[in-house]
């Protein structure tokens, strides 16, 4: 992982990302760990893990460690289907049953002129996951290929096709048979022949595997073989439990739409692959196909869109595109910006972890330190995270001001308050709520006990703070 080239305010923010990040980890308890990577120009800059792998017995969680991508498949299904497109194995106007006959004979004639288009984009009209969802919790094995064939001859469409987006796990599954079929190889061999080789991917499988052995792995870290699957936990349950979710869960014929095994890193570098041409897996046409939007999402008051095998999200003007997904006790979320050439990748394994959040904040945080941060500060020692019994602050130093961001918001710069630097440790707040202390002063200074002049707390207004060390120091003290 290198950082050549990056925009000027890029090494400041992924340092702010990291202590934001590890604090959130800390902030909720339901949520043992968390995988984030970032790339930029396709390049992977920022790789971490926070927290635990799983609970009992505990293990940390490190970027080696496996999670279930769950609906995140289904962006890598479509960049399959492009790639037969490209070489002129399937059209997207193609009926599927040109490749299903079951779905060509069926009773519902609606049926019979259901596109490979229609299926990508969820216009089709197919159900959800069909009549008995209880295997998303582990109470029934998922559907194979005959299971799966079974439910369609005996069903007809929920709606009609074209009439209005109806997301179905279902339908991806029928295009993991298509590809099949025109590939006469697995879906899994499919996807890693296709998409892991050419992109170097080194943790990747359509589906959970005992052992990935045909992947070239990279050397096992401490306390985490890179073959090591995380544990995933549910909600919490009335009793104030959570239950935990093992990952070795076979998706059978609906891993074309939920079944990808990974990590943040690679999924980081399999979406930023849909980004440009250096190491894309598609032609620009398929690519600008692939990303532009399609439909918006009914009934939904968040502005959503889907794409080609991509959810389309707007942040503050940005327009940004990825996937969602979740399953076994597992969530995640990657987001890429087609105009910064950004990508990030935000895994958890616990169905309480706000990576729609998480995803928010990091792209605020990227906005605040592109849009302030010029030179480096001669600030900088005042800089970090500062404690008391009722809040925390981490002090960002740019240009003449300390910015004082809240770490334990998901938007942490949001009404952000600004310090001036008056002379010596002292400062001036120059921007707070009425409700604040703006036009008062905040003094640095080394703790009593500190032999290295080090700053480690602040009187802010009148009242202390404490760096993490310090203020560890004063807990102790205080309450023994």
């Amino acid at each position: 992982m290198t950082t050549t080239n990056l925009p000027h305010y890029f090494t400041a923010a992924l340092d702010y990302l990291h202590h934001w990040f590890k604090y959130q980890n800390l902030l909720d308890p339901h949520t043992p760990g968390i995988q984030a990577a970032i790339s930029y120009r396709e390049e992977v800059v920022f790789n971490r893990a926070y927290g635990l792998a799983r609970l009992d017995p505990p293990q940390a969680l490190t970027t080696g460690h496996i999670f279930r991508a769950a609906s995140q498949s289904k962006s890598v299904t479509a960049a399959c289907i492009l790639i037969l497109v490209d070489r002129g194995l399937i059209k997207l106007t193609d009926y599927v049953g040109d490749y299903l006959p079951f779905i060509a004979r069926h009773f519902d004639r609606r049926y019979h002129k259901i596109t490979i288009e229609q299926v990508l984009e969820h216009a089709a009209g197919l159900w959800s996951d069909g009549d008995n969802q209880d295997f998303w919790w582990g109470d029934l094995d998922f559907p194979n290929a005959e299971e799966l064939e079974a439910f369609y001859t005996r069903t007809s469409l929920a709606i009609d096709p074209l009439s209005r987006f109806k997301y179905s796990n279902f339908g991806y599954g029928l295009l993991g048979l298509v590809i099949e079929k025109i590939s006469q190889n697995s879906y899994s061999d499919f996807i890693r022949q296709n998409i892991a080789d050419p992109l170097n991917l080194n943790i990747w499988a359509g589906d959970y595997r005992d052992e990935l052995v045909a992947f070239p792995l990279p050397p096992s870290p401490p306390l985490a073989p890179p073959l090591s699957y995380v544990t995933g936990y549910s909600q919490v349950t009335p009793t104030g439990q959570q239950a935990a979710m093992p990952a070795n869960v076979y998706t059978h014929a609906l891993a074309a739409s939920s079944g990808l095994c990974t990590n943040a890193e690679n999924l980081c570098r399999f979406f930023a692959s849909l980004l440009g041409s250096q190491s894309s897996l598609l032609s620009a046409k398929s690519r600008t196909r692939m990303l532009a939007r399609k439909w918006q999402i009914p009934d939904d008051s968040h502005g959503l869109g889907y794409a080609t095998g991509l959810v389309h999200e707007e942040h503050q003007g940005r327009s940004l595109l990825g996937h969602h997904g979740t399953m076994s006790g597992q969530v995640g979320k990657t987001l890429f910006s087609p105009k910064d050439d950004l990508c990030v990748s935000i895994l958890a394994n616990s169905f309480t972890a706000n990576v729609s959040g998480w995803q928010r904040g990091v792209w605020h945080i990227l906005d605040f330190f592109e849009n302030h941060l010029q030179d480096e500060s001669h600030l900088q020692k005042y800089q970090g995270h500062y404690f008391d019994l009722l809040r925390s602050i981490y002090f960002v130093a740019i240009g003449n001001k300390l910015y004082a961001s809240n770490p334990a918001a998901l938007t942490p710069f949001e009404n952000c308050r600004e310090l001036e630097h008056v002379e010596g440790h002292k400062f001036r707040i120059i921007r707070e709520s009425g409700y604040g202390n703006f036009g008062q002063c905040a003094f640095f200074a080394p703790s009593p006990e500190a032999i290295d002049n080090t700053i480690s707390q602040v009187h802010y207004a009148g009242y202390t703070l404490r760096q993490a060390d310090n203020f560890e120091q004063y807990l102790a003290r205080k309450h023994g």
